[in-house]
């Protein structure tokens, strides 16, 4: 995996973790991490709403490794090259790279992965309201 890539491998996970939108997840800024409160201060959601989406620890722990390990230029979590907040396209390719380096066969997308959260919290007995009421406040109605 190239240099690139793997400086985003870290959106793709919390991509997925919070069912943030590829968009939204490109345009965090470091002060968006509220480690204290375990969650992430999304301030350019769909339709220009903020939200405050919940995150484990352990995600808290990756985007703390992330940043002191990529130094991205500030604000931004994820940044291109150019200093830019990362786009759509090449967070796409960096999903795209990393579904056909694992060998699952499958063109994945940034949309699969929010539906795929839902599907692994089924597998794991939780209760389809629950996640439906949880949806919400990670932005899946809006």
């Amino acid at each position: 995996m190239s240099t690139r890539l793997r400086s985003w491998r870290g959106e793709p996970r919390l991509t997925y973790a919070t069912v943030l939108r590829i968009t939204e997840a490109g345009l965090l800024e470091n002060r968006d991490i509220v480690s204290m409160l375990k969650v992430i201060h999304v301030r350019n959601g769909k339709g220009g709403k903020e939200r405050m989406v919940p995150m484990d620890g352990k995600l808290c722990g990756l985007a703390r490794t992330h940043y002191k390990h990529e130094q991205p230029p500030k604000p931004w979590l994820f940044a291109s090259r150019s200093g830019n907040p990362l786009g759509p396209e090449p967070a796409r390719r960096a999903m795209l790279c990393a579904a056909a380096a694992s060998g699952i066969g499958k063109i994945v997308g940034a949309h699969m992965l929010r539906h795929a959260l839902a599907s692994h919290e089924i597998g794991r007995g939780t209760v389809i309201v629950r996640i439906f009421m949880n949806s919400r406040p990670r932005g899946h109605f809006d």
